[in-house]
């Protein structure tokens, strides 16, 4: 329930990557909005390519502590851009998407996978996705039209520096959050506990079928 919950918080933030970065870059002077942004994506692929080594290594709950950690630092420096930084913070922000997007939801996904019985492991994966891109989503775009009013001018101009700020400031309290109430330590090798947890609620649903 901790990992869920902490999880749609973490999409709240991460919404306003979707919702807001072009009309930035647009606001900042770019013109090749779509191409710029997708570096972020051709980041990511390297990103997956190194995901399982990194999370044998890191553990996921590390991993997802650092996932949270990046998403600040992203909007840190996307506020920095706003205010007066120039591009490199701009850029930075955005090739740190494949490292955000990849340790939280990709190795959400993961760690669901091992750590839910295989019984109910389709509806889990279901219910995650759901949970972050449902219900986050959605939480998240009406966050950010709030917060993005409440930094408008008074003849109606979007202040970027605020806005990315209170995003930053948001996503950084969310990693000690993390640290302190995500204390599960699973990582890859302990199968062996796993499948005897499997056995135990699977026996329980065949006695106990949910319809």
């Amino acid at each position: 329930a901790i990992f869920i919950v902490l999880s749609i918080l973490g999409t709240l933030a991460f919404t306003t990557h979707f919702n807001f970065t072009g009309q930035f870059l647009g606001e900042q002077g770019f013109k090749l909005i779509t191409v710029t942004m997708n570096w972020g994506q051709a980041f990511e692929i390297v990103i997956m390519g190194a995901l399982p080594l990194m999370l044998a290594w890191l553990g996921f709950r590390k991993a997802m502590i650092i996932g949270f950690a990046v998403q600040a630092l992203r909007y840190g420096a996307f506020y920095l851009a706003a205010d007066g930084g120039g591009d490199i913070p701009l850029y930075a922000g955005i090739l740190v998407h494949g490292i955000i997007y990849s340790f939280i939801y990709v190795g959400g996904q993961i760690y669901i996978d091992k750590k839910v019985p295989e019984a109910i492991r389709g509806q889990a994966q279901g219910f995650y996705f759901l949970a972050t891109f449902g219900v986050g989503m959605i939480l998240g775009n009406f966050a950010n039209v709030w917060l993005m009013d409440a930094c408008k001018d008074e003849v109606g101009a979007i202040q970027w520096a605020p806005f990315y700020m209170y995003v930053a400031i948001y996503s950084a309290v969310l990693v000690p959050v993390m640290w302190i109430l995500f204390r599960d330590k699973l990582k890859g090798g302990q199968q062996e506990t796993l499948e005897e947890k499997e056995a135990v609620v699977e026996e329980e649903i065949a006695e106990h079928p949910v319809v």
